[in-house]
Parts: structure tokens; sequence; C-alpha cells
């Protein structure tokens, strides 16, 4: 009698949750929350590192700050052949820089929200509005990825890996739903030239994604043609992304980057070298994937153990997710290549896994009332949790803008007083994870020398 009693009451407290109108209005009310929590930390964290640089045409001399979009693409021509071959993410991130902050700002957690949305759109392929994966979807992005600040705040930075993700997610997600979906067959020039373009742009954003990615749009058109029909809009994008993979890569600019950092490691062994970025990569892979790897592994047993492998649908939700999860560890793998792996490179790696991850959980469903309960237990109690970490980080956000424009006030200051050699007295003090490194007191390193062109003096140190 009791137990039945517990099933009804576990009932009523699953219902509400179950009613589809009730379901939107929370999913739309995450979206919300979503867009308006990254608006705010956005609007803290403040101009810094590279973001000075950028508000310049590139090695300007004397140094031009950047107007118009004549100037961005002069920058980035002279960025391509001497610095490195990520237009589209450079020209983005000057573009950002160029407008005014509030809409720097606005655009950033746009861009953040449809992020969350599209891998949203991909793990519920099919399935009703889901409030509670998009929570989950979030707070993997909000504990998981080991570099937040440095590569969904920072305007130089989620140029280069937000948005980067999140126009190669935009490009492939019609080949997810042909995957998915045989029937779903776009036709005409017009697409063919779209996904072409597309192509170009999303194959021309960031090295080891775009690399991951070819090998990804080869297996899945592989595929298609196994199944009976390759498109030719799958076949032109396809060839579009490898275009532009290629004008990423053939970048004279990286090479001349690459001559410049091997000046420096010239008196080093290529074994103490190869040896060095293993070491790296194993920290990197065990600090940062493997829990998350794990949890795939686990999820995909259960999926196997509790689903019909002659059901179609289970078959190609298995068979996509690991596409996904092995793109990422083949981007993870590229980066043996580059002779800097810092924990923001990672981004496109975690953001795969995660996705492969989500496609599992969604499809899982067991139908058990105790099962729904405890997860909306566990949604409330990651809410919570969530909560408390967005305050830690916000305080600490405050401190830093709060700190940053009392500084700023202070040069424009000692500018007005004819002072062009600044001494700074008062340090910030932040945990390195938020990437708002302290200026130096020595005024020949590049961060000091950056910020004193943005801010029109001849230098300025930190005095300890």
């Amino acid at each position: 009698m009791r137990s039945k009693q517990f099933l009804k009451s576990t009932s009523n407290f699953a219902y509400p949750f179950e009613d589809r109108n009730i379901q939107n209005v929370i999913f739309y009310i995450c979206i919300f929350i979503c867009f308006s929590s990254i608006l705010i930390l956005n609007y803290l964290f403040p101009v810094f590192g590279d973001d000075w640089v950028y508000t310049f045409v590139f090695r300007s001399d004397p140094p031009i700050h950047i107007t118009n979009l004549k100037e961005i693409i002069y920058s980035q021509y002279t960025h391509y052949l001497t610095w490195g071959g990520r237009f589209v993410t450079h020209f983005i991130a000057q573009f950002l820089l160029m407008l005014e902050p509030w809409v720097q700002n606005l655009m950033n957690a746009f861009v953040f929200t449809v992020f969350i949305y599209l891998i949203f759109k991909i793990s519920n392929y099919n399935k009703k509005l889901n409030p509670a994966l998009f929570i989950f979807i979030y707070s993997l992005i909000w504990f998981f990825q080991p570099a937040f600040g440095a590569t969904i705040l920072w305007i130089t930075g989620s140029s280069n890996y937000l948005w980067s993700t999140t126009i190669i997610l935009l490009f492939i997600y019609p080949y997810y739903i042909f995957f998915r979906c045989p029937q779903y067959n776009p036709k005409g020039i017009f697409t063919c030239i779209c996904f072409f373009i597309g192509g170009i742009l999303a194959g021309w954003t960031n090295e080891n994604m775009s690399v991951a990615v070819v090998l990804m749009l080869l297996l899945i058109c592989g595929y298609f043609k196994k199944r009976g029909r390759l498109p030719k809009w799958a076949t032109i994008g396809f060839i579009g992304f490898c275009f532009g993979c290629a004008l990423l890569l053939a970048a004279p600019g990286n090479y001349v980057r690459l001559d410049t950092i091997n000046e420096n490691i010239r008196s080093i062994e290529m074994a103490d070298i190869f040896k060095s970025r293993f070491y790296t990569m194993l920290y990197h892979y065990f600090y940062h994937i493997l829990l998350l790897t794990i949890i795939y592994i686990i999820g995909l047993i259960i999926f196997i153990k509790i689903k019909d492998k002659k059901d179609k649908n289970c078959r190609t939700a298995i068979s996509i997710s690991l596409i996904f999860i092995i793109t990422g560890h083949i981007a993870f793998a590229a980066m043996i290549m580059s002779p800097q792996f810092p924990d923001r490179a990672l981004f496109g790696t975690i953001t795969f896994t995660i996705i492969a991850i989500c496609i599992l959980y969604t499809n899982i469903g067991i139908p058990n009332i105790y099962v729904k309960v405890l997860k909306r237990l566990g949604v409330i109690l990651l809410i919570v949790i969530l909560s408390y970490d967005y305050y830690s980080r916000y305080k600490v956000l405050c401190y830093a803008h709060n700190m940053w424009e009392k500084r700023y006030a202070y040069v424009i200051q000692q500018v007005e007083k004819g002072n062009l050699d600044i001494e700074l007295k008062e340090e910030i003090i932040i945990e390195p994870k938020y990437f708002l490194h302290e200026l130096s007191p020595d005024p020949n390193i590049w961060y000091n020398k950056a910020f004193s062109k943005y801010m029109g003096i001849n230098s300025v140190k930190v005095i300890e």
C-alpha cells in the first residue's frame, strides 16, 4: 500500500514537467537565462591581451586604429602573410573590436546561445523539447571547458574558438540531418553555392578542428555513397571545406611564425621537443578529456545493454555518436604537430565529446517513473551547483572589471598630465584560469607593449 502511495506521489511530482506547454515555457526561459548569464559575464570581462593588438591594423606603423571593413581586410591580408592563416576568426575578432562594447557583448552572448542550441538540436534530434537536456549541455560546457574565460568571454579567444566551433557546427548540421534522415535533401544551384561558400568559411577557421572535420565529412560522405545516395550539396560542401582548410594550413604566416618559434628552440633536440609535447598532451587528456571519455563509454555500454540492436534508429545513434567522439579525438591528436598547446585549444575536442555523450543521453530513454524523478532531482541539484559556481566566477570578474576600469581611468588621467611612462602601483591578482594575467614589471614584455600601444603611451610597468 505504501509503495503504491509513493509511486502516486512521485507520479504527481513528475507529471507537471511532462506537460508539453510547461516544457516549452521552461525551455524558452532556459534560453533567456543562458543568453543573459553570458551577457553579464561578457560585460564584466575586460578588453585584454590580443584584444589590444587587434584593435589596430595588424603591424601598422604608425598604428592605425580600425574603423571600417576595408581596414580589417587589409589587416587580415597582412596577418595572413606574416603571422597565421585564421582569416575568418581574426576577421570576426577585429570586426567585434571595432564595435561598441555593448554590441560586442550582445553578439558574443548571442553566438554562445546559438552554440548551446546547436548542440541541443544535434543531441535532441527528432525528440520533443527537453529543458533538462539544455541545462545539462550548458553545465557540461560550463564545468568541462578548461579555458571558459579565454574561449567564451575574451573577444579574441571567443572568435577563435566559440565562433569557429559554432560555424563548423552550423556547416555540418545538414550532413548530420541527412545521416539521421535520408529523406532530407535540399536541392538547387543556390543551395550548392551556399554549401561551397559555407564550406570554405567553416574550413578556414581552426587548424586542428578543420583537419578532424575533413576526415569526419569524408567518413560521412562515404556512408552516404554506401547507402546509395551522395547528394551534390554534400559533395560540393565537402570540396569547399577542404579548400578552406587548405587556405588555413597553407598560409605563409604560419611558416613565418613557425620559423620564429624554431629559432627560439633551435638548441633543443627534436626528440626532447616531441617528448615534451607528448607529456603535455598526456596531461591535457588526463585532466580534461579522460572523465568525459569514461562517461561516454559508460553511456555507450548502458545504451547497448538496454536497446534493441536491430533497431535502425539505435544503430544510427550509436554510429553518429562514435563519429563525433572520434572526430574530437582526432582534433586532439592533431595537436601533436603544434609547437604550443594551451588549454583553450581543447575547445573543439571537448565540444564534440559532449555532443557524443548527449546523443546517447537523449536516446537511452528509460521509461521508469523512479528514473524520471531522479532526473528531475538531478537537474535541480545541477542548477544549485551551477548557480553557486556562477556566483563565484561573477564575483571574481566583478573585481577584475572594477580594477581594470580603475586602471584605464588612471592611465588616461596620467596621459592628460603629460606622463607617457606609466608606473602602476596596485597589482591585479586573479587566478590563472580566468586568463586575465597581470602586466609585468618589465615594460618590454609584449603584454605591456600591447597595452601601451592601446592606451597611446610610451611604456607601462607594474611595481611589485
